[in-house]
């Protein structure tokens, strides 16, 4: 029901940017083929061949853990493990990743599809290496990443912040 849901949702958002001009409507199908959900039976077979893998759980300490233990577990040891979170410090999630020095944060602003600024975070432990794929990937599908420290709600959610108290 969940898979089901989820395509249904990813259709509907293809089927809007097809409204608004941002996507040919022939590539409505096409798109969505590409993207697969899995039962977490398979993931051993979803993670092992994959180069970056983008963690999207609740916002709390016990998901983010629980999710990077399943994907340090079965994912290649090479591959890039980003966080997409607004409220953590990366160096607060870095240690549920083994081993460490692949972690980083890469905050996604909403929404995705449309905004091209992503926030970069790595950790205190991030191979500068993985700093430079993970940047060298963003700019290639055509986002803006922006690498900062991990502190408190990063950038831009630190500067709404500012703005909607105003």
């Amino acid at each position: 029901a969940l898979a089901e849901a989820a395509e249904t949702e990813i259709r509907a958002t293809l089927a809007m940017l097809a409204g608004f001009g941002l996507l040919a409507p022939d590539e409505i199908d096409r798109t969505a083929a590409r993207v697969r959900c899995h039962p977490l039976a398979d993931l051993p077979a979803a993670l092992g061949g994959a180069d970056v893998i983008f963690e999207g759980v609740p916002e709390t300490l016990e998901a983010k853990k629980a999710a990077f233990e399943l994907i340090s577990a079965h994912a290649d040891k090479q591959a890039i493990v980003a966080s997409t979170t607004s409220t953590i410090l990366s160096n607060d999630l870095q240690g549920f990743v083994d081993p460490p020095g692949r972690f980083l944060n890469a905050h996604w602003l909403n929404p995705a599809y449309l905004v091209p600024l992503v926030e970069v975070s790595p950790g205190d432990a991030t191979d500068p290496a993985v700093t430079a794929r993970l940047t060298d990937l963003l700019e290639r599908i055509g986002k803006v990443p922006v690498v900062c420290k991990a502190s408190p709600g990063y950038i831009v959610p630190r500067i709404q912040i500012l703005a909607m108290n105003e």
